[in-house]
């Protein structure tokens, strides 16, 4: 996890020299932000196979999860930036959410068993919400892609929740 930590900072040094450039270089931090998914998802994939509880699992998924998630959106709109000639202005946006994503990966590196799971779960949530301040957050179509669940099963699963808090709700009557 600790070179998670650092990763971050060396793709935060990358985009402080684009606003200080005031220009974009897309594929290096392209190269940067793919090394880190991949990181990522390794970390994802270990804490899903270690001895834990599952809520503690779930706690520390979500939380790797959504630093993926705030990444990639960022690497496409800094693709895009470049395109556009909004180099500087997307640059800083980006680094505007990096604190949190830092609060986040310290605390996770921090956190033991049992420990540091409540203050995940809010650094999480505070961090989707400042990614979202910044446009970085990216479609909810982009989130349910990587569950890999069709519009369709989606559907199924909420009508399907709907009725059974119905049939509780008759049930308390």
């Amino acid at each position: 996890m600790f070179q998670l930590y650092s990763n971050l900072n060396n793709l935060s040094e990358l985009l402080n020299s684009f606003v200080k450039n005031e220009k974009i270089i897309p594929e290096s931090t392209d190269k940067e932000i793919k090394y880190l998914d991949r990181m990522l998802k390794k970390e994802q994939l270990d804490i899903l196979s270690k001895n834990t509880p599952n809520n503690q699992q779930l706690t520390i998924f979500n939380a790797l999860r959504n630093i993926r998630f705030v990444l990639n959106e960022m690497n496409g709109q800094l693709k895009n930036a470049f395109g556009i000639g909004e180099n500087p202005t997307t640059a800083e946006r980006c680094l505007n959410v990096f604190p949190f994503m830092n609060s986040l990966v310290e605390v996770l590196c921090k956190s033991t068993q049992n420990k540091g799971m409540d203050d995940i779960s809010r650094k999480t949530r505070i961090l989707r919400r400042k990614a979202e301040e910044y446009n970085l957050l990216g479609s909810i179509e982009n989130e349910m892609s990587e569950i890999s669940l069709s519009n369709k099963e989606i559907k199924n699963f909420i009508d399907s929740f709907n009725l059974s808090i119905d049939e509780m709700g008759m049930e308390m009557l």
